[in-house]
C-alpha cells in the first residue's frame, strides 16, 4: 500500500527536460508540449540552464494537465524525442 497522496486533476505540473544542447532540442519539446495543449512561452513559461560545457541543457515548464493519463501521454511523447535524455 502506497502512501503517496493521490494529485487532484487538473494540476500544474512542473516538468524539467534534459537534453542535448542542440538547436532542435527546445522547439521538440515546445511541439510536444503543443500537442497536449501547453503552449511554452520562453519569456515567461521557460526557464533554461546550459551545461558548463554547451553539450547538455535543461528545460523547465510548467504543464496543465488534464488527468494522469494526459500527463502519462505527455512524458511518452517526450521520451520517443531524440533531443531528450531525461525527464524528472
Amino acid at each position: 500500500m502506497s502512501n503517496r497522496p493521490e494529485i487532484e486533476y487538473p494540476y500544474d505540473m512542473q516538468i524539467k527536460v534534459v537534453g542535448y544542447g542542440s538547436p532542435t532540442f527546445e522547439s521538440q519539446v515546445e511541439e510536444v508540449a503543443a500537442r497536449h495543449g501547453s503552449t511554452i512561452k520562453p519569456d515567461s513559461d521557460l526557464r533554461q540552464h546550459q551545461s558548463r560545457t554547451g553539450k547538455y541543457r535543461s528545460l523547465s515548464f510548467v504543464f496543465h494537465a488534464q488527468s494522469r493519463e494526459h500527463l502519462d501521454a505527455l512524458y511518452r511523447d517526450l521520451e520517443s524525442c531524440d533531443q531528450v535524455l531525461w525527464l524528472l
